[in-house]
């Protein structure tokens, strides 16, 4: 049947008024915390962490090569605020048999405007053991920007209590800056000039090194691109992880060669940023 014209007209202005400007739906962000994954169980390989409450507003690793392998760590990422539930998975290889299994499952609570560490460790050997692959959750919460300072911190992630070095070069000599960190805990964030700035690690009482790392430079802002974070511009915040040696035979050398899996189970460090330095473009 055909509509009159008339009819058909004020279809179309009803249609019109209904896109008016007062009709616009305008979406907002529910609250939000930034949440990262650092992989630190030495016997496994590559891992997938997912929230998978919801699709929104959650953090998850299959990005690029999929999830993160021993030592890494992934970017902040925006998640809702609230409990959420969070999932990790073998990504040792892309068979539907391997991504099916669920290393952790749990149920974590964020707080909106706070920055976390999702710090993945244990054994996933272990099973239900007291040594269980598990979450230890870090907030991120460095002091105030601090006109040419930076600041850094040391984070445990061994079964063994580490004394932490600080200077200008990667090396584990002198007086340690932090005596004792515990296993599992944190030292405080502690602020220095701007520049060339190097951490290491030893046993508390030692003097081989576990580790050692140069910070990167970064670069200063200007009126048109913003900083690039790093020791030598200031409101940069690091945290200076200290590692285990990776289980010879594990998941977490598959597939490397002789040398670089020998290097693996030795100790180590790796330099994570918790905060970007103010931005200069506006």
């Amino acid at each position: 049947m055909r509509l009159p014209r008339v009819t058909l007209l004020a279809l179309s202005v009803a249609a019109l008024a209904a896109c008016d400007d007062d009709n616009t739906v305008t979406e907002t962000n529910p609250p939000l915390a930034g949440v990262r994954y650092i992989h630190a169980v030495p016997d496994t390989g590559r891992l997938d962490f997912k929230m998978i409450d919801q699709l929104e507003y959650s953090a998850n690793t299959v990005e690029g090569s999929g999830g993160l392998t021993f030592r890494t760590g992934s970017r902040y990422y925006a998640t809702e605020a609230k409990q959420r539930r969070v999932v990790v998975f073998s990504f040792q290889d892309s068979s539907a048999a391997t991504v099916q299994q669920r290393l952790t499952d749990t149920t974590i609570t964020f707080e909106a405007n706070k920055n976390y560490t999702l710090l993945y460790v244990g054994s996933a050997r272990a099973g239900a053991g007291a040594n269980r692959a598990r979450f230890v959750v870090i907030e991120d919460a460095p002091p105030a920007v601090a006109a040419g300072n930076v600041h850094y911190r040391f984070y445990n992630a061994t079964d063994a209590a580490v004394a932490g070095y600080v200077g200008a070069t990667a090396a584990a000599t002198g007086t340690p800056a932090v005596a004792s960190v515990a296993p599992r805990t944190a030292s405080p964030y502690t602020a220095r000039a701007t520049g060339a700035l190097g951490f290491g690690v030893t046993a508390v009482g030692g003097t081989t090194a576990l580790g050692t790392m140069l910070a990167g430079a970064g670069t200063a802002g200007t009126a048109s691109v913003n900083p690039v974070a790093g020791s030598g511009v200031a409101g940069t915040a690091f945290s200076v992880y200290a590692f285990p040696g990776a289980v010879a035979g594990s998941g977490a050398v598959r597939g490397l060669s002789a040398a670089n899996a020998t290097a693996l189970q030795a100790p180590a460090i790796n330099v994570f940023v918790d905060r970007l330095p103010p931005n200069t473009v506006q």
